[in-house]
């Protein structure tokens, strides 16, 4: 598994820099990434599936 080091995602025309508290590992021991998107009315949560057991990962 690779660590998460605040990588930049591209949403469009804009670069958002991925903070260390928009991560979350959650109880199936994926990463959840929120992307702060207030500026279009809407957030988008990443999902990195590390967890390659779960049968929606395959």
């Amino acid at each position: 598994m690779t660590d998460l080091i605040h990588p930049e995602v591209n949403i469009g025309s804009k670069n958002h820099k991925v903070q260390e508290h928009d991560t979350k590992t959650r109880e199936d021991g994926n990463t959840a990434i929120k992307i702060d998107r207030s500026s279009v009315g809407e957030d988008l949560t990443i999902i990195q599936i590390h967890n390659t057991s779960d049968k929606r990962a395959s």
